[in-house]
């Protein structure tokens, strides 16, 4: 039986990955003798499968897998976790964002202090760009209000033991969120905090309206509180409403009304914002029930080696 199962989402990371991989198992080699890693192949569009294929050659302890077209991250490692046959499963990025030199710290901490997950939470945001930074914390902090899930400075980066994993892969959702499900699933956990590393001069990968699109696909999967902000909202604009009818016709029956031209307009303008907004939050969780009814699968395995 494998004691330590490392995943390892890659996605066009040719530039540095026989590196980086190596860096990280140096690390890993100090936790034990008797593990894995595994590297998903993310439908990348530049050498990486054939570099996952060298590092294979050259080590009986790397397992690849590659997913027929480009899935996303979560998919990925939706991936790697079914695949993974560790009594222990380690997930981290492979571009050194997560600093391999607590790997150590992390294994020792769950075998030690007896708990489920230890995970890596970061310090700081790191070299981020501002708009970026203020992305992130908005997420975090509307996605912890309306789930109750703290997801305060939360990273991908983190130890479990299989019960957790067999937990894990019980939800059979199609828009998987593993830092959401993770939360979710429960059990006892520790945290350690990181300095987020350098990329090397490496850009994230993550585009901003991916980021969106994920942020998304996190809120719908794990709260429905955005649907009852349309009743909240309802509410509000009601008794607005009957508040400007009645100095509507209180004015009327003064004869002191005027031509409401301006207050139409402002009316229409806040009606039609409200119901866009309605239908767009709507519509969200149809394209969610929508992906879940199909019952397509999270990925697609092309080659294992």
């Amino acid at each position: 039986m494998i004691e330590l199962s490392l995943v390892i989402p890659i996605f066009n990371e040719s530039e540095r990955l026989v590196e980086n991989i190596t860096k990280i198992e140096s690390h890993v080699r100090e936790c034990s003798n008797n593990y894995e890693i595994i590297l998903v192949d993310d439908g990348s569009r530049d050498e990486s499968w054939q570099l996952i294929e060298q590092l294979r050659e050259n080590n009986e302890k790397i397992r690849g897998i590659r997913l027929s077209r480009n899935f996303g991250k979560e998919q990925a490692l939706s991936a790697g976790l079914s695949e993974s046959q560790g009594d222990f499963i380690l997930v981290m990025d492979a571009d050194l964002e997560h600093p391999p030199s607590i790997i150590k710290e992390m294994y020792q901490t769950i075998l030690n202090e007896l708990v489920d997950v230890v995970e890596a939470v970061k310090s700081s945001r790191g070299k981020e760009s501002l708009l970026y930074k203020v992305f992130a914390n908005t997420f975090y902090r509307s996605f912890t209000k309306l789930t109750k899930f703290d997801m305060h400075q939360a990273s991908d980066f983190k130890i479990f033991n299989r019960k957790v994993l067999d937990a894990i892969l019980s939800c059979p959702e199609y828009n998987f969120f593993f830092r959401g499900i993770s939360s979710w699933v429960g059990f006892s956990r520790k945290q350690i905090e990181f300095d987020v590393g350098s990329r090397d001069g490496d850009q994230s990968k993550w585009t901003m309206s991916g980021l969106m699109r994920l942020a998304i696909n996190a809120i719908t999967s794990f709260s429905s509180a955005p649907l009852h902000l349309i009743s909240l909202f309802s509410i509000v604009f009601g008794v607005f409403s009957v508040a400007l009818g009645a100095q509507t016709l209180y004015r009327f029956m003064n004869g002191t009304a005027v031509d409401g031209f301006t207050t139409v307009i402002l009316l229409i303008l806040m009606l039609g914002t409200f119901l866009m907004a309605g239908l767009g939050i709507i519509g969200e969780y149809l394209a969610r029930i929508y992906d879940e009814t199909k019952s397509r699968p999270r990925y697609i395995i092309k080659d294992k080696i």
